[in-house]
């Protein structure tokens, strides 16, 4: 067995052949594939996903919101109790009913002033025909010319409030049939209100996200719940103000899951986003995913890896071997070496200009 002290000198002797043959390896720039890869974060999202809105405040009463479950357009979710809705609505059924009656031909009010459109008319022709006697009578010079004249005014007074009643009676009809289409529209609208208290699906989808719950209070324009067509997966990621510029419709992108990370799932990218995101101080792009995935969560966190340029055949040196502006230190110059470069993979960077395979590199002075 070996004692402390052996010990400690095997162990001295060991990083001492380490550090020797660590600095006596030779790096030289080779002829390699290179692939530039931008980075992203972001979560696996449902296209055609839209958010389940409360239109009206209240308790929900009933729901049948469960997350996975397959709902038909249309189908009713669940129930606000709003009472206020069905007064109004109950309120305008009785508005309206009352104005259809004043617009019939039962209408008290429009009876009334066609018995005394019926009075006046009388009234008018029995003046008519008294006016006439008294002008027969005038011309026979049987009357004075003064009673002639207070029949006739008479008959010209009693025209007048028959033409008037008339008038009046078109008037108050056509008062009526204004509050009835007022009435019509206040009864729609409130109807229209109380459907407000049934929430109900846009499209035929799945429920992916349940935020309310039976007994819950919920507000007008509150999410209740999130649908999506579950066979439309996209990824949603975030990429640096820095890179975006590199990034284009069509490139290839690996991607990760944080719930699988040794699986990498190919996908291209779809969409990007002109939008600057202030929220995440980034800009917004939308991966379409080619292989299919063993199982997906709504919002399940990844990583991206967007290749945005490769080359075969090209020359590399180690990323860790190239200084501040691009300089790099070769073997026997007394002075770094200036180098053009291409493209800049997570390790590695292609040398356009100012090395050859031959040059050996010796690394970056602290």
């Amino acid at each position: 067995m070996f004692s402390k002290k052996s010990c400690k000198a095997v162990f001295i002797l060991f990083l001492i052949s380490t550090f020797i043959s660590c600095s006596n390896e030779t790096v030289k720039p080779q002829v390699k594939d290179i692939e530039e890869l931008v980075f992203a974060s972001g979560s696996i999202d449902w296209k055609d996903a839209y958010n389940v809105t409360a239109q009206t405040e209240g308790v929900l009463i009933s729901s049948n919101i469960e997350e996975g479950v397959f709902v038909q357009a249309g189908q009713l979710l669940a129930t606000i109790d709003n009472q206020s809705n069905e007064v109004n609505s109950a309120v305008a059924k009785d508005q309206l009913q009352i104005a259809d009656e004043n617009v019939s031909v039962n209408s008290p009010a429009l009876l009334q002033i066609k018995e005394n459109i019926r009075s006046a008319e009388n009234k008018y022709r029995q003046d008519s025909l008294q006016a006439r006697r008294y002008e027969i009578l005038y011309a026979q010079q049987s009357t004075s010319k003064v009673a002639m004249e207070n029949a006739q005014l008479a008959e010209k007074t009693s025209m007048a409030n028959w033409l008037s009643l008339k008038n009046q009676y078109n008037a108050i009809l056509l008062q009526a049939k204004q509050q009835q289409v007022l009435s019509k529209g206040q009864l729609q609208n409130s109807l229209v209100a109380s459907e407000y208290n049934k929430i109900q699906s846009l499209q035929a989808g799945t429920i992916i996200k349940k935020f309310k719950n039976k007994g819950d209070y919920v507000r007008r324009g509150e999410v209740v719940a999130i649908i999506a067509n579950k066979e439309s997966i996209e990824a949603v990621v975030n990429v640096d103000e820095n890179s975006i510029a590199k990034v284009v419709v069509g490139q290839k992108v690996y991607v990760q899951l944080n719930t699988n990370k040794g699986k990498v799932i190919n996908g291209t990218i779809a969409e990007v986003l002109p939008s600057f995101d202030l929220q995440t101080q980034s800009y917004i792009c939308k991966i379409k995913l080619q292989d299919s995935l063993p199982q997906s969560f709504y919002g399940t966190q990844l990583e991206a890896n967007i290749s945005v340029g490769a080359k075969k055949g090209a020359l590399i040196i180690p990323k860790n071997y190239v200084g501040y502006g691009n300089k790099v230190n070769v073997k026997g110059k007394s002075e770094p070496v200036i180098i053009k470069t291409g493209i800049v993979s997570n390790d590695y960077v292609e040398v356009l200009e100012g090395l050859t395979s031959d040059d050996v590199l010796l690394p970056v002075k602290l």
